[in-house]
């Protein structure tokens, strides 16, 4: 009689997506340094085709080892990440030192991704409680569209009301964060937010007396070139 096999751990979609995430950090870590794979990998410190599996996502995924190892290789590069936002996506995200001209010593690695990103982190180093939003709805239209970036300073507590008519990026009590106009709302210390396209796909054209964890009014703004 032949034996059965035993079935194959196969991987959940949630543990893929989280692998696959931290892969997206790394690469987006990565690119803050201006180096491609190849240069990054240039001293022989980290083997070319095992981070090439880690940002892909691929064969577990980057390690607690691993990411101390990228850690301190970007360290170098004036770019400061913690271990928890690369392994988990919690914290405060990398920044780099706005006066250090390392990220350019390769311009024909910059893309518009990277400068973009560059960008940000130089407004976030210099922002204390700034917060930004990669857009994932069309509400705002036509004024912010899909995938566009917003960044700002959050205002919390009472400090919220002075935000009232401003497109904010918003964190609701629920932990949903979104851009909206922010109104007064019937109740005390809620609000009401407002999209600018009724015809919005995911959401509620106006949100009735939302409480709100904080809102940042849009100071910083950067949209990706038409292909």
């Amino acid at each position: 009689m032949s034996k059965e096999k035993s079935p194959k751990k196969i991987m959940s979609n949630d543990a893929n997506s989280a692998l696959v995430m931290r892969g997206n950090r790394l690469k987006r870590l990565r690119n803050l340094t201006n180096l491609n794979r190849e240069e990054f990998c240039a001293n022989g410190e980290i083997n070319f085709n095992t981070l090439t599996s880690w940002e892909l996502g691929r064969f577990g995924g980057l390690t607690t080892s691993g990411a101390e190892k990228i850690l301190q290789k970007v360290k170098k590069a004036e770019v400061h990440c913690s271990l928890e936002w690369l392994m988990e996506g919690t914290g405060p995200e990398p920044s780099v030192n706005p006066l250090s001209p390392i990220q350019f010593e390769h311009p024909e690695n910059l893309t518009e991704e990277l400068i973009i990103d560059y960008e940000l982190a130089c407004f976030k180093a210099k922002n204390i409680d700034a917060v930004s939003l990669l857009i994932d709805d069309n509400g705002m239209e036509p004024n912010y569209h899909e995938n566009d970036i917003v960044a700002g300073k959050k205002r919390t507590g009472a400090r919220i009301k002075t935000t009232l008519g401003h497109d904010c990026i918003v964190e609701t009590e629920t932990g949903e964060q979104l851009l909206r106009n922010v109104r007064k709302g019937a109740h005390p210390n809620t609000y009401t937010l407002v999209c600018n396209n009724p015809d919005i796909r995911k959401w509620p054209s106006v949100l009735s007396d939302v409480k709100l964890k904080f809102a940042a009014p849009v100071i910083w703004y950067r949209k990706k070139d038409i292909p």
